[in-house]
């Protein structure tokens, strides 16, 4: 009888060392995989957004659409909100502040560090084109 309780001893352990070694082997393959997945956070862009008030020396005519780009990048709409400032620029090519905007889509806060070097790059030439118009 006591043979058989550290036989049975021993499976367990066994059994134990395997799922510790299993975890262990796929735990660097999954946490890659939601690493590299983790800049992605595209969403529905919210139907209802907050209130934002940002005069900027754009045009009058684009005003709105320039505080609406900044609400949702508020939201965290990203997209969305690259897709406004883009608009805003269409509008009113010498407004400096909508590449700002755009700049700022490509920084993300919450998400983990490090931002893709591409990411970063694409800012940098928002930010020089919104001092070049000054």
């Amino acid at each position: 009888m006591a043979e058989l309780e550290l036989s049975n001893r021993i499976r367990m352990r066994m059994r134990a060392a395997f799922k510790l070694k299993t975890a262990l082997f796929l735990l660097p393959i999954l946490g890659a995989s939601w690493v590299a997945r983790a800049g992605e956070h595209e969403h529905p862009v919210p139907e209802k957004l907050g209130t934002v008030e940002f005069p900027v020396s754009c045009s009058s005519d684009v005003q709105k659409r320039f505080e609406r780009g900044v609400a949702l990048l508020h939201s965290f709409a990203y997209s969305a909100a690259e897709k406004a400032f883009n608009e805003v620029i269409k509008a009113d090519p010498n407004c400096a502040m909508a590449h700002w905007g755009i700049a700022m889509t490509y920084f993300h806060p919450l998400w983990p560090p490090p931002l893709p070097e591409e990411t970063v790059a694409r800012g940098r030439e928002e930010i020089e084109r919104a001092r070049q118009l000054g």
